[in-house]
């Protein structure tokens, strides 16, 4: 029994398919090493798991700061009180378990591991990234090791609202057992101006996974449905926060120009969204071309087993999600890279495909440039298929699950 290891997954949500994709690749890494370990995911959604291998812990603000103690900890348990108090206590506390749940379930696991996608840094609210470091501050309170999965960090040139941040990320982030960083911009951050020591630097996750073990990760197999594709077809993947981030008439216009140059090659487009949020960009993109017939807009919203599938099916994809870019690459299929962050340019340099990628924020788009590489791209995309498949196999020969032996045994 004493071999029996507890796992806990943070960071990890089902609405992003980015998230949701490395929430079941770790899955399926800790059941390949410990066939026989408990995974919980830690979640404030009401989800039902009983489909899949692993359960999931209540994680929600309110006994996060309980499990955290001191004041404000106190503060909300006395809110808890009430409230429930209030619903004349009709409702068991937190729906079974109590207030207590987290506090009495740290100290039984034996690694937390953290698959945030990217919390920290200064495009970042500061209470977002102080939710983020609770993640640590109970892994330290309650003594479990823990690894930061590779994730982006920084840029940290916070306003002076967020200067306390400082502070807290030289201490906490010194915590864990080792910091991936998933691009060397943020390796280097977190080194120099933080002088920490447990930084490494590791491609994403999920790009380095080669092949999802269905049977670690589910109870019973998933149904993938996905619709018919035409041939020649090209996708468009946007990105809500492209919208945050940049200027919203120059992106829209930017879509008609390409999509312009992609329907006078005889190319059909379809407009599909990689995460629950951004069905209203692509609503908004489709409406730029409302009576155009090849211009297709997939209402679906894919689980990312089903995206995985359905880009496989396109000559190339036009993306500004980061996990929308990783599938496409993890299946040989070229893309066009508009981002927000630093991130992306990385991910399209592990695959020599750097000069497809493009920063789309207020100040930086450049349309020509664009259109330029979309033709080139139109011409190009089987020579680009061979580059990438060369980049993704460099990136597979190494694999940061690899670190757990360590770290739980060192």
């Amino acid at each position: 029994r004493n071999c029996m290891k507890k796992f806990m997954i943070t960071g990890a949500n089902f609405r992003n398919k980015g998230a949701q994709a490395m929430l079941f690749v770790t899955v399926s890494e800790l059941r390949r090493r410990y066939p026989d370990c408990e995974i919980f995911f830690a979640t404030a959604e009401d989800l039902n798991v009983d489909d899949y291998q692993f359960k999931t812990i209540k994680y929600k603000y309110r006994l996060k700061q309980i499990a955290l103690g001191g004041l404000k900890g106190f503060r909300e348990l006395l809110i808890s009180i009430v409230a429930d108090f209030v619903k004349i206590v009709i409702r068991y506390p937190e729906k079974k378990g109590g207030y207590f749940t987290l506090k009495n379930f740290l100290p039984q696991i034996d690694l937390m591991i953290d698959i945030s996608g990217f919390s920290l840094g200064d495009q970042w609210n500061r209470q977002g990234q102080e939710e983020y470091l609770d993640n640590i501050r109970l892994a330290k309170k309650y003594h479990v090791k823990m690894v930061l999965m590779p994730q982006s960090f920084g840029p940290f040139d916070y306003k002076q609202d967020q200067q306390a941040l400082h502070a807290e990320i030289r201490e906490l982030l010194s915590y864990p057992n080792v910091v991936y960083a998933r691009e060397q911009e943020g390796a280097v951050l977190l080194k120099e101006h933080y002088h920490l020591k447990n930084v490494r630097q590791s491609p994403d996750l999920v790009l380095q996974n080669k092949e999802l073990d269905f049977d670690k990760v589910f109870a019973k197999k998933p149904v993938i449905k996905i619709p018919d594709i035409l041939p020649h077809a090209v996708a468009i993947v946007p990105n809500k926060k492209c919208f945050q981030h940049g200027e919203k008439e120059a992106l829209l216009s930017l879509y008609h120009k390409v999509i312009e140059v992609l329907l006078n090659s005889s190319i059909e487009v379809y407009v599909l969204r990689h995460s629950k949020e951004d069905l209203t960009i692509c609503t908004m993109i489709k409406a730029l071309f409302p009576d155009n017939q090849r211009v297709h807009l997939l209402e679906n919203d894919f689980s990312c087993l089903e995206f995985d599938a359905v880009i496989r099916k396109f000559s190339f994809a036009i993306v500004s999600r980061f996990h929308g870019a990783v599938h496409s690459y993890k299946n040989c299929v070229p893309c066009i890279i508009l981002g927000w962050a630093v991130k992306y340019r990385e991910l399209a340099l592990y695959m020599n495909q750097e000069s497809y990628a493009f920063d789309i924020r207020a100040n930086n788009i450049n349309d020509a440039e664009i259109l330029k590489y979309t033709a080139q791209m139109i011409e190009n995309y089987q020579n680009e298929k061979m580059k990438i498949q060369e980049g993704l196999s460099q990136v597979q020969q190494s694999n940061c699950f690899n670190i757990l032996e360590e770290v739980i045994h060192g």
